[in-house]
């Protein structure tokens, strides 16, 4: 299901792997009117030391519909963008702390290594 399909359908989506450079969070900061989006690349040093090799990596983003929410805070993220957390405050005064986690896996081993 495409990103744009997900916004007719729910009001807070969370996004893992958008592969955006800073420079292009735009695209998924203006995606959709109705959202209200906080988005990270992963992408920063990999840019500065140069020509990109390989695929682009990790990127992540919380979009929140402003119908439903009053306040979207972002609280912190991870230096590497392995994890993004936001305060939504909803019109009821309901509040959520959301949190978008990117957990890639190290190699193919069948136990999981911490790295």
């Amino acid at each position: 299901m495409q990103l744009l399909e997900l916004c007719n359908l729910y009001d807070i989506i969370a996004v893992q792997e958008h592969w955006l450079p800073d420079h292009d969070l735009q695209t998924i900061n203006n995606l959709h009117k109705d959202f209200i989006t906080i988005s990270r690349s992963a992408m920063s040093q990999k840019l500065q030391a140069g020509f990109l090799v390989g695929r682009p990596f990790c990127g992540l983003a919380i979009m929140v519909r402003k119908s439903v929410c009053a306040n979207v805070r972002l609280l912190g993220f991870s230096s590497n963008c392995h994890c993004l957390s936001v305060s939504i405050t909803l019109h009821s005064d309901f509040k959520l702390l959301v949190n978008v986690v990117y957990l890639p896996r190290a190699d193919c081993s069948a136990e999981y290594k911490v790295v």
